[in-house]
């Protein structure tokens, strides 16, 4: 998709129940790159290598559940106890996962076992089915206002 659909996606929320799988993923990390944010998609799957007659079977991504989107958020840390490790203004880097879905998709069930797991290890995690929903899982304002 070009850079200019992205971000008319990105910035257009009436476009957005038209949107593929693939468009809401590349929407959501044009917008965070505009409010440098590291995320990346994480590119999932399994394809066969090598002999024809008994070929292997290459698995990419993280692991089975893992989410479509990956990276890490910036936090402030505020300097009550952490003054003695992080000095009285200091950030931390927070590991962030989101799952794409769009229409009518719903989480399986290895997918809500590693976002629960990732939640529960202090990750900011959610399920986006638009711009804005990630938008409020990351915490982020709306362009605007």
């Amino acid at each position: 998709m070009p850079r200019k659909r992205a971000k008319a996606l990105a910035a257009d929320s009436a476009l957005l129940p038209k949107m593929s799988h693939r468009e809401l993923v590349k929407a959501i990390l044009t917008l965070c790159q505009r409010k440098n944010i590291r995320l990346f998609h994480n590119n999932t799957g399994s394809f066969p290598i090598g002999n024809v007659d008994a070929p292997r079977y290459f698995r990419a991504g993280l692991c089975k559940g893992s989410s479509d989107i990956v990276g890490v958020v910036t936090q402030y840390i505020e300097a009550l106890d952490w003054n003695h490790h992080y000095g009285p203004e200091s950030y931390r880097g927070v590991s962030v996962f989101i799952e794409c879905k769009v229409g009518r998709d719903k989480l399986r069930p290895e997918q809500k076992v590693f976002l629960d797991d990732m939640r529960e290890r202090g990750c900011i995690v959610g399920v986006a089915h638009s711009v804005e929903e990630a938008q409020e899982i990351l915490g982020l304002k709306k362009e605007g206002k």
